[in-house]
């Protein structure tokens, strides 16, 4: 079976990283676009190579960049408590039972 490769426009591509962009998450974005994510890695790096992904910085880029990592630290500090509840959790328990 031959395969044959798909050529993508510059223009395309670079809607297409708009657009993976703005989406909170690369596998939303694989899904959404119908890309994989190692393509889309691959253009962001020959655009950023390029200086073409300057074109890319608009405001709606930026804010969408700041909320994934706001989400990012979020998460983590979310997943940080509740190790810590479940650590407090225990030693109240392993306390209580040594008090009787």
């Amino acid at each position: 079976m031959v395969s044959t490769k798909r050529r993508y426009s510059s223009e395309f591509k670079q809607g297409e990283i708009e657009l993976a962009i703005k989406l909170s998450s690369i596998k939303e974005a694989e899904m959404e676009l119908g890309i994989t994510k190692q393509m889309l890695h691959q253009w962001m790096y020959a655009f950023k190579n390029k200086g073409e992904i300057n074109n890319l910085n608009s405001e709606d880029t930026k804010s969408a960049y700041s909320l994934v990592e706001e989400n990012r630290r979020l998460q983590k500090e979310l997943r940080i408590l509740r190790e810590e509840k479940e650590i407090l959790r225990k030693a109240a328990t392993y306390f209580s039972q040594n008090q009787k």
